[in-house]
């Protein structure tokens, strides 16, 4: 069966704080609960959700402190995540099975959940202090993994980093997302 055969099946495998900003580390939301421009543009499209489970959230709880990939890219972290998304992964292997066109939605710029970009500073380590979070090409350390494992399991799937946590502005990414509609 092909990818989005004549049923029109559609699932959209989104990053978590998509459907739930209060995850978010304290004071870094960015909208009221939903981000409901990019919400309902995947409705009008057709699209149904697989929320994905924070990683961060799960992994350090609500009062964590922002962080860069390079602090979540250890064997623990990686453990972790791979763990949580061994449910959706199977969810996400039935839906391909059923030919769904699967489309995975990543926030660039986040250390975990970032498809393109990501947050990197070697320096963050030891006693917390403002230190530059600077933005690289780099997929963040929970997508990369979920991104290896669907490959693995030989799931078809197109993809896009919204840049949610690079820049506030929703303008450039719900353009993005329309053009890969």
């Amino acid at each position: 069966m092909e990818m989005g055969d004549e049923r029109g099946y559609k699932v959209a495998v989104v990053a978590h704080c998509i459907l739930n900003q209060n995850a978010k580390v304290a004071k870094y939301a960015r909208y009221k609960g939903v981000v409901k421009e990019i919400v309902n543009t995947l409705i009008e499209n057709g699209y149904g959700f697989l929320q994905l489970p924070c990683p961060e959230n799960t992994y350090m709880g609500m009062s964590r402190w922002w962080q860069v990939r390079n602090q979540y890219d250890n064997p623990a972290y990686r453990r972790h995540s791979l763990s949580i998304l061994q449910p959706v992964l199977d969810q996400i292997e039935e839906f391909h099975k059923m030919g769904c066109k699967i489309l995975l939605i990543g926030i660039d710029g986040s250390p975990s959940c970032g498809i393109n970009l990501t947050g990197l500073n070697e320096e963050w380590y030891g006693e917390p202090r403002h230190l530059e979070y600077r933005i690289v090409e780099r997929p963040g350390v929970f997508m990369e993994l979920l991104e290896e494992q669907m490959e693995k399991r030989g799931v078809i799937f197109e993809k896009i980093g919204l840049p949610l946590d690079v820049d506030g502005d929703l303008e450039k990414p719900l353009k993005q997302l329309k053009e890969i509609l």
